[in-house]
């Protein structure tokens, strides 16, 4: 069984737009959450995590090193995107959402929402936030 968790990036300065995509494999925090704080710190690297649209495991790499990553054969710690690495059609399903409202960000397992103004990542589960010591702790563990 998968652990679901969307990624998503606060579009604006004091703006209440998320735009994220979903992670279907390892969203807990001691894997994808360990990820995020470590290797995705700055909001460039984390607009180019979204454009990728939802992908099936979140990688300490962005992009392969070579032609012969793929879905079925993935380079070691390399996100893997449906669309670049599947091969998906580019459809609504798997592009970045949009949205106003955390409803619809927040209905899933986990949640990682990165603050571009303060380069800090905010982690929700369905029942509540964790505090920054909370998220720190399952990181490390």
């Amino acid at each position: 069984m998968s652990t679901n968790a969307n990624i998503g990036i606060i579009a604006k300065q004091n703006s209440s737009t998320i735009v994220w995509i979903r992670c279907h494999w390892d969203g807990y925090p001691a894997s994808v959450g360990k990820i995020l704080t470590e290797k995705y710190t700055e909001p460039s690297k984390v607009w180019q995590l979204i454009a990728l649209g939802d992908i099936s495991s979140l990688g300490e790499n962005l992009e392969p090193t070579t032609d012969s990553h793929s879905f079925e054969h993935p380079e070691e710690n390399t996100t893997i995107a449906y669309h670049r690495d599947r091969h998906e059609d580019w459809s609504p399903a798997l592009r970045p959402a949009v949205d106003t409202n955390l409803d619809r960000f927040l209905d899933v397992e986990y949640a990682y929402l990165f603050d571009q103004d303060k380069c800090k990542w905010t982690c929700y589960n369905c029942l509540y936030t964790l505090s920054d010591q909370e998220f720190e702790e399952a990181i490390e563990s």
